[in-house]
């Protein structure tokens, strides 16, 4: 017994020499080593306050920074023994407390992380060297997050606050559960809307059982991002949409209901006609303006690979004012026979919007 006991006092004192020195080393060489390394491989200015290992493994990372872009307050990390022994990249725990994104658009198609993004690319790339960069976390979490998103084109800026999500793994029946709770609102502190999905999935077994809301309460203040494809610029109104994701053994079916309310559309603005589909929205716009509508659909493809196909409609029911249907019709020959060509170039555009729509969704 003695020498079990002794022995045990020698193991103990060797994990705590171990840990000490492994803390030193981090701090007087590691954070430097490890910034240097990141600001070579992104090519931005990379910060850490401090790094520290507590047992049994875990490595505990605060004031993570990329200038001008990212920050995260406290940054945890729990390596996999399996994972590494496998030489795979993977992770028990990783977790970011006070995560904060700066997201901001430059031009029509320039980001602030374009060039962060397209060096990850390059870290990580795809095709026949994927499986050599395989990276999976079995518990990941985000806690009091918020990503501000400012739009140098539209002039717009909100952000996600406060963002919640946790994706997390269980062996014993290999389901993925997902919980995320993401807010918009403005810089203003005004409620935008939100985003939430609860639920879980099995990537193996290709089944899913989850559910997905997404509102905007202000569709005017997202108006600048509506305006091209409706043709008409949004005074009010609001949208939800609902979405229920069940699959077995591949066969995914996605239940929607669309349901927008109180459509105000601003008059005197300039039409987008020109546009693809804009003369479809912009001979829909006046019979839902000061109203609304329930759209309920279908989605049926596959988990594996999800497209846009196997549509089918339940039912619609639009909340029309009759005094906006006169307004939009006309009752003199001229008029009715310019409500003809409309109408023929409603089904045109209609027939290109849904086969681009299909393209980019089979790409996908």
């Amino acid at each position: 017994m003695r020498i079990i006991r002794n022995s045990i006092i020698v193991l103990v004192l060797l994990a705590v020499i171990l840990f000490v020195g492994i803390n030193i080393f981090l701090g007087a060489l590691g954070k430097s080593m490890i910034c240097d390394r990141l600001r070579a491989q992104l090519r931005e200015d990379v910060r850490i306050d401090s790094i520290f290992v507590l047992p049994p493994y875990s490595i505990h990372v605060n004031g993570f920074e990329i200038k001008d872009i990212l920050s995260v307050r406290s940054l945890k990390i729990q390596p996999s023994i399996s994972a590494f022994i496998f030489s795979l990249g993977g992770l028990n725990v990783l977790s970011l407390e006070g995560f904060h994104l700066d997201l901001v658009r430059e031009t029509e198609q320039e980001f602030n992380v374009s060039a962060i993004v397209s060096r990850l690319q390059q870290m990580f790339p795809q095709g026949k060297q994927a499986n050599k960069n395989i990276f999976f976390a079995k518990e990941a979490v985000i806690k009091n997050g918020e990503i501000t998103y400012t739009d140098k084109v539209t002039g717009q800026s909100f952000s996600v606050r406060p963002l919640n999500c946790s994706v997390k793994t269980s062996l014993k029946d290999f389901r993925t559960r997902i919980e995320l709770v993401a807010p918009f609102v403005s810089d203003k502190a005004k409620p935008l809307g939100q985003a939430r999905i609860d639920g879980w999935l099995n990537f193996f077994a290709k089944d899913m059982d989850a559910t997905a809301t997404a509102s905007l309460q202000d569709l005017a203040f997202f108006s600048p991002y509506f305006k091209e494809g409706l043709g008409k610029q949004i005074a009010s109104g609001a949208v939800r949409l609902e979405a229920d994701l069940n699959s077995k053994k591949n066969d995914l079916v996605i239940d929607c209901h669309l349901q927008a309310d109180n459509i105000l559309f601003a008059k005197n603005t300039q039409e987008a006609s020109t546009q693809a589909g804009g003369v479809a929205f912009s001979f829909v716009a006046p019979f839902l303006s000061g109203g609304g509508g329930k759209f309920d659909f279908s989605i049926h493809t596959k988990f594996d690979r999800p497209r846009l196909e196997g549509l089918r409609f339940s039912g619609a029911t639009f909340q029309i004012k009759p005094q906006n249907i006169l307004e939009a019709v006309a009752h003199d020959k001229e008029s009715r026979e310019k409500i003809k060509e409309d109408f023929k170039e409603i089904g045109e555009s209609f027939e290109e919007q849904f086969k681009d729509l299909k393209d980019r969704f089979e790409k996908f």
